[in-house]
């Protein structure tokens, strides 16, 4: 069957003109031929013209399903006069057209064999003809003064693959306890490629990816999202970047935004691609439900003007790539448990996954789907405690008198990234310097809000020892004896 509806089903019929005035669709004659198979094992069947659609108007009006079996159209124009008595009414310039719509079938008309496109066929197989024919009855009373022309077109298929990869990245990652507020940049990327050097060669009709709730993942995957939400807030989006090719996005969040507060996916509305970059798209959520949030979805598409499905695009070219990024800051208490804090140290994965999906057959399932996941821990913990001593003897003066004063400056810090505890310090005095015990004018024998020990020939009296546990690694303050303080730099003297 050397018909372009061997491996095609027409959808719909067009027929018409620029000046619809000089045509009347419904005097212009159409002959509407249907292919009944009659043994697929030889792949043939018969041939008939349907007697019931005889107009234009009617062809127009004919449904998908009225055109399951239509293998050929054929249409003779005319006016809403009789042309053999009127004469012709198409002038110059005005082109009439019969558009037919039509989709690539999944197995062939002829054999029911699932189609394959092959160039063992031949360019035959892929051949559409068309023929224009002009005639007035006036004055082309002979047959043989008909004007013809006829015309071919190669129908070029190709098989394709849909292939996607994501992979994710959370910066800077490794939250100390020190400052646990430090905002964290999710970033989930996801391309047209299988994760290395194989590129789709299918455009896609939609592209889903999704960073999922806590215990949730990719049907059928083993990788979750752990207590990521748990211990964190979502604070806004900071980057969204389209696949090629996609013109709307629809954005969902999961949360308590089910009824009653049940916990469930919202999708807000589609929305246009936003110009010179700009994330200002709209969440199904207020900004006041941010710290609801516990899941994200993007769904991008490129639908026609009637919302059906289309291609991202029709060039052999198919890549594509999108980037999203997300904030998060580390939440105070976890979700769900206001007494209980965050607990240090943690590590909690975080899944996200991206879905490519092309749907043209039916406009409702995929004709190919193809999915991929993964997942990275967001780490926590009490950072590395590091202890710095430095000293001082006699504000850097070599030289002493016999009996004079000498104040011996003691410097420490924690020059680490996590809170450090002290049980003490303590430095030897030479043998040619005594402690007296007696503070100087104006100046505290011991400034040090911790256990200081000199030597065991000159101890200093606990009661001049202020205590003092652990000090924190960021440098604000002096130590103070009895809090944690936000302090890296004490100093003693004496």
């Amino acid at each position: 069957m050397p018909n372009m509806f061997n491996r095609q089903t027409l959808t719909h019929i067009d027929i018409g003109a620029d000046d619809p005035s000089q045509i009347s669709l419904a005097d212009s004659r159409v002959y509407i031929l249907r292919y009944t198979p009659t043994n697929y094992a030889t792949g043939t069947g018969t041939f008939a013209v349907d007697p019931s659609i005889t107009t234009a108007a009617q062809a127009n009006a004919m449904t998908e399903a009225d055109l399951a079996n239509v293998v050929a159209v054929a249409v003779t124009f005319q006016g809403s006069s009789d042309p053999a008595t009127v004469g012709p009414t198409l002038t110059k310039g005005n082109y009439v057209h019969v558009k037919l719509t039509a989709r690539v079938r999944d197995t062939l008309r002829a054999t029911n064999q699932p189609f394959v496109p092959s160039a063992a066929e031949g360019n035959n197989a892929y051949v559409n003809r068309a023929t224009a024919q002009i005639y007035a009855p006036i004055t082309d009373s002979d047959a043989a003064d008909k004007p013809t022309k006829f015309i071919k077109t190669n129908v070029n298929y190709r098989t394709g693959s849909l292939l996607t990869s994501i992979g994710e990245t959370i910066a800077p990652n490794n939250l100390v306890e020190v400052n646990p507020q430090v905002p964290q940049t999710v970033t989930m990327n996801a391309n047209s490629t299988n994760g290395a050097s194989v590129d789709s060669t299918l455009s896609p009709t939609k592209v889903t990816l999704t960073s999922w709730p806590d215990g949730q993942g990719k049907s059928g995957s083993s990788t979750k999202t752990g207590h990521f939400w748990k211990n964190f807030n979502f604070t806004g989006l900071t980057q969204l970047t389209f696949p090629a090719g996609a013109t709307k996005v629809k954005i969902g969040v999961y949360g308590p935004f089910g009824p009653g507060g049940a916990m469930g996916w919202k999708d807000g509305a589609e929305q246009a691609q936003l110009p010179g970059g700009s994330v200002a798209y709209d969440l199904p959520v207020t900004s006041a439900q941010y710290n609801d949030i516990q899941g994200l979805r993007f769904v991008f598409t490129n639908p026609d003007a009637l919302g059906n499905p289309k291609l991202f695009t029709d060039s052999s070219n198919v890549s594509w790539n999108s980037q999203i990024q997300y904030r998060v800051v580390q939440r105070t208490t976890e979700r769900g448990n206001d007494t209980q804090n965050v607990t240090y140290p943690g590590s909690e994965p975080n899944a996200v996954s991206s879905e490519a999906e092309s749907i043209l057959h039916d406009g409702i399932n995929p004709d190919q789907s193809t999915s991929a996941d993964t997942s990275t821990p967001m780490i926590w913990g009490s950072g590395i405690a590091g202890l710095g001593v430095s000293e001082v003897a006699n504000n850097g003066t070599p030289s002493v008198e016999v009996g004079q004063m000498v104040p011996w400056d003691v410097y420490f810090s924690n020059i680490g990234t996590g809170y450090l505890d002290i049980d003490k310090v303590s430095a030897d005095l030479p043998a040619e310097l005594r402690y007296t015990g007696q503070e100087a004018p104006a100046i505290r024998p011991i400034r040090l809000s911790l256990r200081l020990v000199l030597s065991a020939a000159c101890p200093i009296p606990d009661s001049l020892i202020p205590r003092r546990r652990s000090i924190p690694a960021t440098p604000a303050s002096l130590c103070s004896a009895g809090r944690r303080a936000r302090a890296a730099c004490c100093r003693a003297k004496w």
